[in-house]
């Protein structure tokens, strides 16, 4: 007949059973500081993620504020386009837009040729500049 081995207990400690039945409380901390860390890290590149589409959005917004300037101008006629500003509201904020209307030389001669001109509009850090052209009264972008 076999023996059978019985557990004993010396000083509190259990021998003779398996030895990693469970996990420790210091093996249980340590794995949710771990967890803890990389949930951490995972939040910081959300917040930054949707700090970035904020941006992007407002960004997106000035830029249709440049661009919609830009065609009522082009909407005008030839001989109404001169110089101006206005204020462009994105969001509740208040952005001033101008726009400058020059003369252009196609062909080097230093001499502005007729029907044809350099607008340019700026709104905050961004601008956006198109030639427009005279085509039997209406404006063209060239």
């Amino acid at each position: 007949m076999q023996e059978c081995k019985k557990n004993t207990v010396r000083s509190g400690v259990a021998t003779g059973g398996p030895r990693n039945a469970g996990f420790t409380l210091l093996e249980s901390i340590i794995a949710f500081a771990i967890l803890g860390i990389g949930v951490a890290a995972m939040s910081a590149l959300f917040s930054t993620g949707l700090n970035a589409l904020e941006v992007q959005g407002e960004r997106a917004m000035l830029d249709s504020a440049l661009r919609s300037q830009m065609e009522l101008l082009l909407s005008q006629e030839m001989d109404q386009l001169v110089d101006g500003a206005d204020t462009a509201v994105v969001n509740g904020v208040n952005y001033a837009v101008t726009w400058v209307v020059a003369g252009v030389d196609l062909d080097g001669d230093t001499v502005d040729e007729v029907g044809v001109k350099s607008i340019t509009v700026t709104l905050g850090d961004a601008s956006l500049t198109t030639m427009a052209v005279d085509h039997n009264g209406l404006v063209e972008k060239l």
